[in-house]
């Protein structure tokens, strides 16, 4: 019952959402997908990634896992800027 009253929520968030930013159609599959996921679980895999970027182990292990828990690729790489920092050619 709590199941389907969040997915009617969620789904009625994204129809608003979709409304709101005048986007395309078949966004409602990408606005959908964001609104579902699981932000504690997102977060504490993006924290995992952003502490293993820290030390010396391999990093395609907890990327795959964050990106397994729905975190973008962008809040990914914004995970491993916060440790890398960004690439500036000559200089």
């Amino acid at each position: 019952y709590i199941s389907l009253q969040l997915k009617a929520i969620s789904t009625s968030f994204s129809i608003l959402l979709l409304e709101a930013l005048a986007l395309p159609p078949r966004s409602e599959i990408l606005v959908s997908a964001l609104t579902i996921r699981d932000m504690v679980r997102v977060q504490a895999r993006l924290a995992d990634l952003t502490q293993c970027a820290r030390g010396t182990q391999n990093l395609m292990y907890p990327m795959k896992e964050a990106l397994r828990a729905n975190a973008t690729l962008g809040e990914v790489s914004d995970a491993l800027r916060e440790v890398f920092g960004v690439y500036h050619p000559g200089r």
